[in-house]
């Protein structure tokens, strides 16, 4: 009789730790899960707090320390978040996006060398993690590796040929080395996978005005305006278009457009170098 009641109340203690580990399981999602509604309404000082509270429950909570990691960084918090993805590695060693976080988490702090160490082991895990390839590329380029960061924007293409910003970057830096037409053909991609990039347009737009194509510079350019009409200096450089092609009406009309934006942003220095050039420009076009 004795073995039996032993045995109920062992088999009873047993029910109620399952029920309570359970009910704290509940509880972690559910801090969890308020975490996340907090952070999508960018109040992250709560997701942060929520974040926690699911921590308390449960040290092992990978889920909660990498989501208060992202919160942390939100909140410009750089060395919790670096602590909080320090823990999810030590958790879940083969998480590529761990690696990844904790190294653009560096970038911000500027431990750039620290942070290639970081894209590296992500890309070790994920070889076909494109944005790891393309953030070490920026990476490297930071740190005058030039043909580093070719090479990684050639792999980031390699494996995502629909990367629009793997084909801008590499034409960013083809533009740097003075190799014009293949940065050009690299833009080209970049707006066929993303046709409302904005940079693309811009970068493309100096690129032919540097070759004296100034007819599709001035396409790119309205491009520019089209995505953003209160781009100052896309009205300026349409404009030095325009007059290299003779249209000298249409780059009197930019330049007035340019004065009135500058005076919007009340830079009244430069409207009014943008008003005596535009003087001189009404006079030669009257004559």
């Amino acid at each position: 009789m004795r073995k039996m009641l032993v045995m109920v109340a062992f088999m009873l203690m047993l029910t109620l730790s399952m029920t309570a580990n359970a009910a704290e399981k509940k509880d972690v999602q559910t801090y969890i899960t308020q975490g996340l509604e907090k952070a999508q309404k960018e109040d992250y000082k709560g997701a942060a707090e929520d974040y926690s509270k699911a921590i308390s429950k449960d040290r092992n909570a990978t889920d909660a320390y990498y989501h208060r990691a992202a919160a942390r960084a939100e909140l410009k918090y750089y060395d919790g978040a670096i602590t909080d993805y320090n823990r999810v590695i030590a958790l879940k060693p083969d998480s590529a996006d761990a690696y990844y976080n904790r190294a653009n988490i560096k970038l911000l702090q500027k431990y750039y060398k620290n942070a290639i160490k970081d894209f590296d082991k992500a890309i070790e895990l994920n070889p076909k993690f494109a944005q790891a390839y393309i953030n070490r590329g920026n990476t490297k380029f930071r740190l005058e590796d030039t043909a580093g960061a070719l090479d990684d924007y050639a792999k980031a293409i390699a494996a995502n040929p629909k990367s629009a910003e793997a084909y801008y970057n590499r034409g960013y830096v083809k533009m740097s080395q003075q190799d014009i037409p293949a940065a050009i053909k690299d833009f080209d991609k970049a707006i066929e996978n993303n046709p409302k990039y904005l940079n693309a347009y811009v970068k493309r737009g100096y690129a032919r005005l540097g070759l004296g194509e100034f007819l599709p510079a001035i396409r790119d350019f309205d491009k520019n305006i089209e995505l953003a009409p209160n781009d100052a200096e896309a009205y300026y450089n349409r404009g030095v278009a325009k007059i290299a092609v003779n249209d000298f009406q249409g780059a009197i009309q930019d330049l007035e457009k340019l004065r009135q934006l500058l005076l919007d942003e009340k830079k009244y220095d430069e409207a009014r170098k943008i008003e005596n050039m535009l003087s001189e420009m009404k006079k030669q076009y009257q004559q």
